[in-house]
């Protein structure tokens, strides 16, 4: 989805879910930036926001 309609949060919103699903962080992270960067909603980026700051960071080796 996020391929034919880039700027449909919705794709990068459900894109970051399966990412998440898969234990791809770093990816769900990315996913859900690229939202902040299409979306024009304050309320959507409110809510995007809140989840990149749950989103654990990775831990240093």
């Amino acid at each position: 989805m996020t391929i034919v309609a880039p700027t449909h949060a919705h794709g990068w919103w459900e894109r970051a879910r399966l990412q998440l699903v898969a234990g791809d962080v770093a990816g769900a992270r990315n996913s859900l930036s690229a939202m902040l960067e299409i979306s024009r909603d304050d309320d959507l980026r409110l809510q995007v926001s809140a989840a990149l700051d749950a989103l654990p960071w990775p831990t240093p080796s």
